[in-house]
């Protein structure tokens, strides 16, 4: 087949390109021709639109003339009538010669028409009206003349019995007189009476009810509508005529162009058969294949789509459980709150009483000295430590895989790893004790995470020789975060974390991390605004990750007061065992003090004001103490007021003046401390301050429960409970009977229970004289309490 582009063009020739391009110029000079027709009849409609618009006014006003003239004196007409006349003078005014504006003017004035009929409605009956009451006056005078004529005849008659002669008798002139005058009078009350009847009869016939009236008007409304219903659709035939008389015209020409153009088209095909046998069967299968993507891909979106509609709402019926829940528990949180700041308020209302009520002691009493130094019991804690490292999972795990010749984790990648496994943690325990589950062991956790993280055991166990070795070395080169973690773990370290400290510590990490999420945003908002960026320097950011982050001091002070708000014993220990190396005791004393300050929304001189008690402007030792303590309620120890004092006793004198205090105490020197950046704290501090009390709590308790129980050699079932509800009165039966079992799994000489075993039994369930108090995470139920025997035994049972 030879190329058509190629050949001799022909003019003549249908399939020639030429003759394909003055067919195609046709076609668009047919359209033109066709809209300028269609212009041609719109312009045509909007002239005679103006004209019926210009008629209608006219006609509208010369009524509105004729009705100013009928209307007369009534109000209420003339009111009707000035509307109209008002509306169609704003008609008027507008002046657009927009083909809408035009056509709503036309449709209004049209409406003129039934408003007419109304204003015809209202004239015909106010004329009816007024004639009604004329023919009742016209009544109404022929009734008074009636009653006048009587009135003289009965005038006349008593006129006529006054003037009898004596003898009864009477001349006949008179008498004739009197009887002309009677006679006239009778025809004159016949006449009137005549018309009377003649009148009554027209208003009889004529008489017209208020309901006749409504009838009349209903019927009158009722004509007017269709009359206007008729005028319009007469209006509309007559369009519609003229239309489809144009529209045969339009057709009838549209005929003959479209016998034309299927001639065109004709010539048309014979082109277009070439083109389509060249490109459109290239561009039609491309375009069946993109179809048929866009087809499976729209089933598999709709298929997605059934299924996240599926689990949306699976995941808002779970939502609305969890919603209850916490709700419910957060209830109960607030009211064991309120209970314990109440107590504690209470608590410092009394003290201060009695300190105001009192004499100035001259030194302080015993009570209020914070206990640091009681009685502990260290090689009790350290028999439960050793029990913990030698039944370690983790190490029981890496000795059966044998991969000793791992490399160390790099420093980095560890600590990144056990932030992963932190959080993953926290989640976990939270759905654990909402589910009334047990939480897990660190050591169990672990090596589930890895399983889960790289889904091969093999895998996992390689991760986990290569972690293990990393934490050693770390606890070598005194890390204290990486040693911290080495604890939770129990491997390595002499004081491994007990259970209840380890699920307390995973909570209380991501409260920490919220505070430091919080001095991030606050670090990131300063350098943008002083425009000073801060470059991390080579080894900076291995630092900052063996810190875990950093918080603000003055948040962590908020979360410790929350926290301990029934402990201030616990909280102040915590607050001391927190301060940063940088910061002399002192110095943070009085950065509490600000703290307070700040909090109290007091000024200085208000503050020395409440310190002074005596108010001889002179504040000693003793009463600077008991101040703080007291009043302001400071959870610092006597050590580090006393300390703080002596900075503020700059001539020794034992005391100190308010010049001195108010030089040293503002809040512009606390503004600058904050924007310094040394008073904040790092994860790793707070979390080992926290360990810290709980251990120091726990080694006292151990001293007092072998205080106790130190006068038995052994203890029977009825000797442990005695002993035990006396320490504690709230253990449970089922409870109890967890707690023989376990110490007698524990003694050394079992199944008799010594008094060791009795002691570590109650230590390692968190009871005692300190006990859990604040560590307290949630009531774990009594029997789901895990056990390194339990967990060994579950093991056992999954090998077998």
């Amino acid at each position: 087949m030879t190329d058509p582009i190629n050949r001799e063009t022909n003019l003549f020739d249908p399939t020639s390109p030429v003759s394909f391009i003055i067919s195609q110029a046709n076609t668009i000079s047919v359209q033109n021709k066709v809209e300028d027709t269609i212009s041609c009849k719109l312009v045509d409609l909007l002239s005679w639109i103006e004209k019926m618009n210009s008629e209608k006014s006219l006609e509208i006003n010369s009524k509105l003339q004729e009705y100013s003239k009928t209307v007369g004196s009534d109000q209420y007409l003339s009111f009707l009538l000035t509307q109209l006349k008002n509306k169609e003078e704003n008609l008027s005014s507008n002046s657009s010669k927009d083909f809408k504006n035009l056509a709503m003017n036309l449709v209004s004035r049209c409406e003129f028409d039934k408003e007419f009929e109304v204003l015809n409605r209202k004239i015909g009956f106010q004329n009816y009206t007024e004639k009604k009451k004329e023919k009742e006056d016209e009544i109404e005078e022929a009734k008074r003349e009636i009653e006048r004529i009587k009135q003289e005849t009965i005038d006349i008659k008593n006129k006529w019995e006054l003037e009898k002669r004596p003898d009864g008798k009477f001349d006949s002139e008179e008498i004739k007189q009197y009887k002309a005058a009677i006679k006239e009078k009778a025809n004159k009350t016949a006449e009137i009476s005549n018309d009377i009847k003649i009148l009554e009869k027209y208003c009889q016939e004529n008489k017209v009810t208020q309901e006749d009236i409504e009838d009349f008007e209903e019927k009158l409304n009722d004509k007017i509508n269709e009359v206007f219903l008729k005028k319009q659709q007469k209006n509309s035939v007559e369009r519609i005529h003229k239309e489809s008389l144009e529209t045969v015209k339009i057709c009838e020409s549209l005929e003959e162009k479209i016998i034309q153009l299927k001639q065109h088209e004709a010539v048309l095909v014979q082109n277009v058969k070439f083109w389509e046998n060249v490109h459109i069967e290239g561009a039609l299968s491309d375009q069946e294949e993109i179809l048929n993507s866009l087809t499976t891909k729209i089933t598999e979106l709709n298929e997605k789509l059934e299924a996240g509609e599926s689990s949306l709402n699976i995941i808002n019926q779970e939502y609305d459980e969890l919603h209850s829940q916490s709700t419910e528990k957060m209830k109960k949180l607030f009211m064991s709150r309120l209970a314990s700041l109440i107590s504690n308020s209470l608590d410092t209302a009394f003290k201060r009483w009695r300190w105001f009520a009192e004499e100035e002691p001259e030194e302080l009493d015993e009570e209020d000295e914070i206990i640091l130094h009681d009685v502990e019991d260290t090689a009790l804690i350290e028999e439960e430590a050793n029990y913990l490292l030698g039944n370690n999972a983790i190490i029981s795990a890496l000795k059966e895989a044998n991969l000793s010749n791992e490399k160390p984790m790099p420093p980095a990648n560890m600590f990144k790893f056990l932030e992963e496994l932190m959080n993953s943690k926290l989640k976990v325990d939270l759905k654990d004790i909402a589910d009334g589950r047990k939480p897990r062991l660190m050591t169990e956790f672990l090596i589930e995470h890895l399983t889960r993280v790289f889904g091969i055991p093999k895998l996992a166990m390689k991760n986990l020789s290569q972690l293990i070795p990393a934490l050693q070395q770390q606890l070598a080169e005194g890390n204290s975060y990486g040693t911290l973690y080495c604890r939770l773990l129990q491997i390595f370290h002499p004081q491994p974390i007990p259970f209840y400290l380890a699920l307390y510590l995973v909570k209380v990490r991501g409260d920490f991390c919220v505070m430091n999420d919080r001095y991030e945003k606050i670090k990131i908002a300063l350098e943008h605004k002083t425009g000073k960026k801060v470059v991390v320097k080579k080894g900076e950011a291995l630092e900052y990750a063996a810190s875990g982050g950093y918080a603000y001091l003055t948040d962590v002070f908020e979360y410790i007061y929350r926290a301990f708000a029934g402990d201030r014993e616990g909280g102040t220990l915590a607050l001391e065992l927190m301060k940063p190396k940088n910061i002399p005791i002192e110095e943070l004393v009085a950065y509490k003090l600000l703290h307070k300050m700040a909090k109290l929304g007091k000024s200085p001189e208000g503050l020395y004001g409440l310190l002074d008690k005596n108010g001889d402007c002179a504040i000693n030792c003793i009463e600077f103490i008991k101040g703080c303590r007291t009043i302001l309620d400071l959870w610092v120890t006597p050590d580090g007021i006393k300390k703080f004092f002596e900075k503020l006793d700059i001539y020794n004198e034992g005391k100190f003046r308010k010049e001195t205090f108010l030089s040293m105490v503002n809040m512009k020197s606390f503004t600058n401390q904050n924007k310094s950046g040394k008073y904040i704290i790092s994860k790793s501090s707070f979390l080992n301050a926290l360990t810290e009390v709980f251990m120091i709590r726990q080694r006292r308790d151990a001293a007092f429960i072998m205080n106790i129980v130190g006068k038995y050699d052994y203890l029977d079932p009825s000797q442990f409970e005695y002993e035990a509800r006396k320490i504690d009165r709230t253990i449970s039966q089922q409870k109890m009977m967890q707690l023989i079992r376990e110490a007698s799994e524990i003694s050394s000489e079992r199944p008799r229970i010594t008094p060791r075993a009795f002691a570590r039994a109650l230590i390692r369930n968190g009871i005692g004289k300190w006990g859990l108090k604040s560590f307290k995470v949630c009531d774990i139920p009594d029997n789901v309490i895990p056990t390194i025997e339990m967990i060994m035994s579950e093991n056992e049972k999954k090998d077998e």
